[in-house]
């Protein structure tokens, strides 16, 4: 008798874990986050910061991408990629490295004169830049320098 009363009783508490809200078990609409309804709520700010971060997000791996199309020596998807990143980043360390690799590019596509523009954008903004000659070829190296001297 008396373990048929710890069943019952055990019964009930499981019963009540399945059915009761506030449980690990329970779940229904009002258990999901609902969005805030107070007067200082913002959808649009709201929706412009997750923008953001998507935009932010997709600029990071369409940069990412475009050094490893360098490094791999595919150069106009090096360009698509890391043109869209330089509209997109927030650093101004990523957005020069970004238009390094992208001047390097157009140069060794034999489009000089946009390599040129890159380079000078990147050297106006600041003129002590410098451009690693371990990862491009000598002669972008060179046009870099190049504009530098022009840019002064």
């Amino acid at each position: 008798m008396k373990n048929l009363m710890i069943f019952i009783i055990l019964l009930f508490i499981t019963a009540g874990c399945i059915t009761t809200k506030g449980n690990l078990f329970y779940r229904d609409s009002y258990s999901v986050q609902q969005p805030r309804r107070d007067n200082n709520y913002n959808v649009k700010e709201e929706s412009k910061d997750y923008l953001d971060v998507l935009n932010n997000e997709e600029s990071n791996k369409s940069y990412n991408y475009g050094i490893k199309a360098y490094q791999n020596g595919d150069y106009k998807n090096c360009i698509k990629k890391l043109d869209y990143a330089i509209d997109n980043l927030k650093s101004d360390t990523e957005k020069e490295e970004a238009n390094v690799f992208s001047g390097a590019a157009y140069y060794l596509l034999g489009n000089y004169e946009k390599a040129k523009d890159k380079f000078k954008a990147i050297l106006s903004k600041n003129k002590d830049y410098k451009i690693n000659d371990s990862i491009f070829k000598p002669e972008v190296v060179d046009i870099f320098e190049k504009c530098r001297n022009e840019v002064k």
